[in-house]
């Protein structure tokens, strides 16, 4: 519970003993007791399975615990009113239940309130949203209204007080059936049948002879009003089932038109058509992660719901082609059950606004455009976009992203430290950073082999690299990217879906189960979290030929300038393709040097530093007598992440082949070597931190690998030793071996 204050007034005081559920969306309602002022306050957190919890603001003791309802484990409880007689001592009222239900209770001596009459109910309906008690209303003799979500009201009373005179008429428009949109109910406390209904909009309407009021604020197609009340009043929550709007609620759609909830999101209960061909091309979830859209090749969208809820509104607007063409789908932030809109992207580059429950968001003049052209991979909007004002990017399969807005928004920047990849449809996907708006944009694109790269905008500084994930190089079977909403701005993380449907984490996000996986089956086309979109799974023919011969040009040669930093060296001159700068001495500290000398143990074991996770011994040192050796790839990866270089692959087993194709695409390659270009046997050495570190005696060495000539059977590599040198392949491959093909690839 949060004080607040109006009118220069102090906020009252904090209020104690009051419950807390941190992590479950579970409160309803918060009801304080007649006669709370600004100094002392006193009421009842009312929960979502009826118990009411008591608390008190500035005074000595909560009021006293009542008898009131309670259905454990069903969220269905979704307001309390108390009587105008009750105090911080003695208390009575009533809990509404979503079927309509009005549950009397009391405590602290005052009499049980006597039960209703002639009010309506829906049983096995969640649809009464709000409860109110004419002024008149006391504990023998009560009267007042039920709101439901289409904003009906429902006059009830009980024995003893009259009934009241019909249903009082409501001012503007004040019912919409089968729309879920009216939340709270404000009686006017002034002996008369009158008041205001509240819609999810911020729309105030006036029932009785209560005057019109004009809404402080409004959001226009944005279902964000959760509550409204008057002095001394109070009202509960709109109440959606629970789906927390965090992409931990994950959604995976198949080509085939199914969806499929991750380990942890509430199922999908109301499923769309299914298909017999391979068309499902896009997925969007809505933010409050009831539901949502897949979109199928041909521009059809079709509505799916989670977790009982009911399905979202069917689109309208939208075009419909003859053949396979549409690529992705984007909902404007706010999007729900009862209300969305979005974008269809077509594989041309064309975006198509639709509505559903909502006028379409504003056309897109100034997107890009491939007339003719299948090139267009992913439409993803901006956080800040409305239903008025739209900004965002188009994911092209070369892996640019190009700007586009709308209805007075601001054109997001342009992206220029992103990947590319010309002359490859390679590019998969695209997410935002949840924190990026306006001119401050940053986000990572999703390559079809599952590297992740970052790239930023405007005001932003590049996101981190992730060290973690899965990818598969020479395969193309990444299908999407998911940003985790709730990350940390400095610690973003989110999920890679695979075709078969396997989901991967990256940067600082929980390992997620899929919903359903399909091993040795490129099915799986989209994943989407709450308020998310996602583009095609396409399948695009196999990537160009690759020259037979490249030598990568750009790259500076550079000698070690210690006996030993052949690592650091070569790592300089691989960034140097990039554009960084950096010494060998920066790289040699920011490794870190463990100066420690090697010694054999009473056991005959050589025991040194970890070459794994440090610079081993003097970089000026000998490896023949062990005062000096090297480090390995992953203390290499990770400070050439460090500086800024975009690392495609690390570690060990990199075959010969794939590190081939690497150089052939333009990208350097360091590869951990045994100096005299020959097969060496391990003879591991143990390091003082407990790993066994593979070692082959004093031949460790590392190289820059720029060019490749097939046809000759030969690699060009940048030697901080010896200079540039072409070795044969069986040279290098035997060379290669030594250190179980170790490597480094930089984009």
């Amino acid at each position: 519970m949060h004080p607040f204050g109006i009118g220069g007034n102090a906020a009252p005081p904090a209020a104690t003993g009051g419950p807390s559920w941190p992590g479950w969306d579970i409160a309803r309602q918060v009801v304080l007791v007649p006669g709370s002022s600004s100094a002392s306050a006193a009421g009842y957190v009312l929960d979502g399975w009826g118990a009411l919890h008591p608390f008190a603001a500035g005074m000595q003791a909560p009021p006293p615990i009542p008898n009131g309802p309670s259905w454990p484990g069903w969220d269905i409880a979704r307001q309390v009113v108390l009587l105008p007689d009750s105090n911080e001592t003695s208390v009575a009222g009533y809990v509404l239940d979503g079927w309509g239900g009005l549950h009397p209770f009391s405590a602290g001596g005052h009499s049980l309130p006597p039960y209703t009459q002639n009010g309506a109910a829906w049983p096995g309906w969640d649809i009464a949203r709000a409860v109110g008690l004419v002024s008149d209303s006391t504990g023998t003799s009560v009267a007042g209204y039920v709101l439901d979500g289409w904003g009906g009201l429902h006059p009830f009373n009980s024995v003893g007080h009259p009934p009241l005179a019909g249903v009082p008429a409501v001012q503007g428009q004040n019912y919409w059936p089968g729309w879920d949109i009216v939340h709270a109910l404000v009686p006017a406390n002034d002996g008369t049948s009158s008041g205001w209904t509240v819609d999810g909009w911020g729309g105030i309407h006036a029932f009785g002879s209560a005057p019109a009021l004009v809404p402080g604020s409004y959001f226009s197609g944005r279902d964000m009003v959760r509550g409204a009340a008057g002095a001394g009043g109070s009202s509960g929550s709109r109440h959606v089932n629970p789906v927390a709007p965090t992409e931990q609620s994950l959604f995976v759609a198949d080509g085939l038109g199914g969806v499929h909830a991750a380990l942890g999101t509430p199922a999908v209960t109301s499923p769309p058509p299914g298909w017999t061909a391979d068309v499902g091309r896009g997925l969007a979830v809505l933010e409050d992660g009831t539901g949502g859209y897949t979109l199928d090749g041909f521009g059809g969208l079709h509505q799916f719901a989670a977790g009982g809820n009911p399905p979202p509104p069917g689109p309208v607007g939208l075009p419909s082609w003859t053949w396979d063409i549409a690529r992705g789908i984007a909902l404007i932030p706010g999007s729900n059950s009862q209300s969305a809109a979005g974008y269809v992207l077509d594989g041309w580059g064309g975006l198509h606004p639709f509505g559903a429950g909502m006028p379409a968001p504003p056309p897109i003049a100034n997107g890009p455009y491939w007339q003719g052209w299948d090139i267009a991979r992913q439409i993803v909007l901006l956080p800040d976009s409305s239903d008025t004002s739209v900004a965002g990017y188009v994911l092209d399969g070369w892996g640019a992203l190009h700007p586009f807005n709308a209805g007075g928004h601001t054109l997001p920047p342009n992206s220029g430290n992103g990947p590319s990849w010309p002359g490859w449809d390679i590019a998969r996907a695209v997410g935002l950073t949840p924190d990026s708006a306006g001119t401050a944009v940053a986000g990572y694109v999703l390559d079809g082999w599952g590297g992740v790269h970052p790239f930023s905008a405007g005001a932003r500084q590049s996101p981190p690299y992730f060290t973690n994930g899965t990818a598969w190089p020479g395969w193309d079977i990444a299908r999407g990217l998911v940003m985790r909403r709730d990350a940390a701005a400095n610690a973003p993380g989110g999920w890679v879906l695979d075709g078969w449907g396997g989901l991967h984490a990256v940067g600082a996000a929980p390992a997620l189960a899929a919903g359903a996986s399909w091993p040795g089956w490129d099915i799986a086309h989209a994943a989407a979290g709450s308020g998310g979109g996602a583009g095609s799974r396409h399948v695009e023919p196999p990537p160009p030929p690759l020259p037979r011969r490249n030598i990568i040009p750009g790259i500076t040669y550079h000698h070690q300038e210690y006996e030993l930093s052949c690592e650091e060296a070569a790592i300089q001159m691989a960034l140097t393709r990039e554009g960084i700068n950096v010494s060998q001495t920066q790289v040699l500290n920011d490794v870190g040097i463990d100066w420690r000398r090697a010694y054999y143990d009473s056991n005959g074991t050589l025991r040194w530093g970890d070459a794994y996770t440090n610079f081993v011994g003097d970089p000026n040192g000998s490896e023949v007598a062990l005062t000096g050796y090297g480090t390995y790839s992953p203390t290499i990866a990770r400070v050439a992440r460090q500086y800024g270089g975009r690392v495609l692959r690390d570690g060990e087993g990199i075959n010969p082949q794939d590190l081939y194709d690497a150089v052939l695409r333009g990208h350097p390659v360091v590869a951990w070597v045994s100096f005299d270009w020959q097969a060496h046997s391990h003879h591991d050495y143990l390091a003082f931190d407990g790993r066994w570190v593979q070692y082959a005696g004093p031949v460790e060495h590392t190289v820059t690998v720029i060019g490749v000539d097939r046809d000759a059977g030969t690699v060009f590599v940048f030697n901080p030793w010896y200079g540039p040198q072409w070795i044969s392949f069986a040279s290098f491959e035997a060379a290669y071996q030594t250190y179980n093909q170790m490597a480094v690839v930089i984009d």
